[in-house]
């Protein structure tokens, strides 16, 4: 909602209908919860050279333009998911035109004859405050992707509840193995734990699990593809739900063979 002193929401209205335009900027003129600043496009091409303009904070685009779609033009306009919130307008409902316009990152599909000025601004308002928290998430994922590519460590994430576990490829490039399609079993992971340090990780996982320790912390030997036997440190944090029941797992997995060698030889 656009509050007194804000900026307009700068509206693009593609519509190839001049009633049904006059109509919406009726609806959007005759309320009073926020401002609106309304452009109108009624032929294809000019409407998609103003979405490429990225100039608009809503797209409002009718289904029907002439021989084309507005699903073409969402497609042509948008490489991937739409920088802006768009609501797709049409005369009637047709679930499989829905189903294709949400794969196609459209936020809402509104019949026309069903709008109100209220229900107009309340979906715009919507719109625009679910594609913000959509952004959000998005950079929050691609700091953590960067995050991990940047790592040094190798990163694993273990489905409690599906005994399902993702190793990340620095993970494998550690113990110098290739990544293996399918390869989300836990067992792999403890199947490459030397036999004498099985029982010392397994008890520190179960301790953490349990809520007897905040972090899991375990230095133990790993056995590398080449043959040899790595030193590592796997740490690691448990994720619990409302009864404080641990649901996930992740962590990391860091190569501390040399860090040892090292500190064993300044003790001998």
């Amino acid at each position: 909602m656009t509050l007194a002193g804000d900026p307009p929401i700068r509206v693009l209205l593609v519509e190839d209908d001049e009633d049904d335009y006059l109509v919406t900027r009726e609806l959007l003129s005759s309320q009073s919860r926020a401002r609106f600043e309304l452009e109108w496009r009624a032929d294809f091409d000019e409407a998609l050279a103003s979405i490429r303009e990225r100039r608009h904070d809503v797209y409002l685009v009718d289904y029907r333009l002439g021989a084309r779609t507005g699903l073409e033009l969402v497609r042509a306009g948008f490489a991937s998911r739409p920088s802006a919130p768009v609501l797709m307008l049409t005369g009637e409902l047709d679930y499989e035109i829905d189903l294709e316009a949400t794969a196609l990152g459209v936020t809402d599909y509104l019949v026309k004859q069903e709008l109100s000025a209220a229900s107009l601004e309340r979906s715009i308002r919507y719109a625009l405050s679910h594609h913000e928290s959509i952004d959000s998430l998005s950079r929050s994922e691609e700091r953590y992707a960067l995050a991990v590519r940047a790592a040094n460590d190798g990163i694993w994430d273990w489905d409690l509840a599906g005994d399902r576990i993702y190793f990340s490829p620095r993970w494998h490039a550690i113990l110098g193995r290739p990544e293996q399609a399918g390869e989300d079993d836990p067992g792999v992971w403890f199947g490459l734990v030397h036999p004498d340090d099985l029982l010392r990780l397994r008890s520190a996982i179960d301790g953490h699990l349990a809520g007897d320790t905040q972090q899991l912390l375990s230095e133990h030997r790993i056995r590398h593809a080449d043959g040899s036997w790595r030193w590592v440190l796997t740490r690691g944090l448990a994720i619990r739900d409302v009864d404080g029941q641990a649901t996930r797992m992740a962590g990391s997995l860091s190569d501390i063979t040399d860090r040892l060698a090292a500190e064993r030889q300044l003790q001998h």
